[in-house]
């Protein structure tokens, strides 16, 4: 569910961790699906964990960049 915002957001991460999320998120998918083990999110921790790490990189990077005074209340 995250790897949308990822594909999307892409230039926000380094190449590398962008490259590796991209790759194991593949990797994971297709070998459950060889195995028809789709059906058991347990499988698919390890990846959610990591691609969960590069969705907080990213919002961390919009939040910083948020233009001042947007979102704060009026006093």
């Amino acid at each position: 569910m995250w790897l949308p915002l990822i594909l999307w957001q892409r230039k926000s991460l380094s190449r590398p961790l962008f490259w590796t999320a991209l790759y194991l998120a593949t990797a994971f998918y297709l070998t459950n699906l060889c195995f028809g083990w789709n059906y058991e999110s347990r499988n698919f921790i390890p990846i959610l964990v990591f691609l969960l790490v590069c969705t907080m990189i990213i919002l961390n990077r919009l939040i910083e960049t948020w233009p001042p005074g947007v979102g704060e209340p009026d006093r």
